[in-house]
C-alpha cells in the first residue's frame, strides 16, 4: 500500500511519467525474465493501450486496501529496491546504530552525521563520472546500462515511457537525491523518462537534487550538483581514487 501510495504521487507530480502498470509490456519485451528480449508485437502494445492504468487503482481509507481494475498488472521494481533500503536504515537505528550506510541494488541510504562521498557510474565508460557528498540522504540512479539488449544497431534498455511503452530515450543515466530512498527511485525514474527540461523544475520545487546524462553524454544538474559534475562523461576513464558506490 505504502509504494503503490508513493508511486501515485510521483505519478501524478510528474505527468504520468512513472507509471506501476507497465507489467504486461515488461513482460512482452522480455525484461522480467519471460522469454528473450524482443519487440513487442503491435497487438501486445495495443492490449496494454486497452487496459486501464495507474488513474484507476483505488488506495482505501483504511491504509491497507489496494483495488486493482481487472486484468490490469502492477510492477513495483521502480520502487522497491529504495523501499528495501529506507526499512534496512529504519531497524539499523532502532537497534541504537547512530551512523551507516545502506546500499540495496545501487540505490544508497545514508543516516547520521557523517558526509559520505558516493560515486556515480559513468553509463558508457570505465568507473564512476562523478563523486558527490551525501549527508542523512538518499541516492537512487537509473539508467540504460543494466538491463538493455541491442537490435538494428539499436539500444533498447528497460526502463519504459508510460506515454508509449517503448524504452526511453531522453537520457543515459538519472539520479535523484532525496529525504528517503524510495522517492530518490521512484523520482529517478520519472527523471529517466522526462528528461531535465520538464522534469528538472518539479523536482527543483521539491527541494530534490538531480543530475541527468543526456543522450549526447552531456550533464545536466541541479544548482547544488552542479560543482561536484564534470560538464560531460569521460569516456573509458578510469575509477577515481576515494570514490565509493
Amino acid at each position: 500500500f505504502h509504494l503503490l501510495r508513493v508511486s501515485r504521487e510521483v505519478h501524478d507530480a510528474s505527468s504520468g511519467a512513472f507509471s506501476v502498470t507497465l507489467r504486461p509490456l515488461l513482460d512482452a519485451w522480455g525484461f522480467t525474465g519471460h522469454g528473450a528480449c524482443r519487440m513487442p508485437a503491435p497487438s501486445e502494445f495495443a492490449s496494454w493501450r486497452e487496459l486501464k492504468k495507474d488513474e484507476s487503482i483505488r488506495l482505501h481509507d483504511d491504509g491497507m486496501t489496494v483495488e486493482i481494475p481487472e486484468g490490469t498488472k502492477i510492477d513495483i521494481g521502480g520502487t522497491i529496491e529504495g523501499h528495501a533500503a529506507d526499512r534496512a536504515r529504519e531497524v539499523m537505528q532502532a537497534c541504537g546504530i547512530r551512523t551507516g550506510l545502506v546500499e540495496v541494488g545501487g540505490e544508497v541510504s545514508a543516516f547520521g552525521d557523517r558526509v559520505w562521498k558516493i560515486g556515480l557510474k559513468n553509463p558508457r565508460g570505465q568507473g564512476v563520472f562523478a563523486v558527490i557528498p551525501v549527508r542523512n540522504r538518499a541516492v537512487a540512479t537509473s539508467g540504460d546500462y543494466e538491463r538493455f539488449f541491442t537490435q538494428g544497431g539499436r539500444r533498447y534498455c528497460h526502463i519504459l515511457d508510460p506515454s508509449t511503452g517503448m524504452p526511453a530515450r531522453a537520457g543515459m543515466s538519472s539520479t535523484v537525491i532525496a529525504d528517503t530512498c524510495t522517492q530518490a527511485n521512484a523520482w529517478a525514474v520519472a527523471l529517466f523518462v522526462s528528461g531535465p527540461e520538464r522534469l528538472g523544475p518539479v523536482l527543483d520545487k521539491k527541494g530534490l537534487d538531480w543530475i541527468f546524462v543526456d543522450s549526447r553524454g552531456r550533464i545536466h544538474t541541479s544548482g547544488a550538483m552542479r560543482a561536484h559534475c564534470p560538464d560531460e562523461i569521460p569516456m573509458n576513464a578510469p575509477h577515481p581514487s576515494g570514490a565509493a558506490r
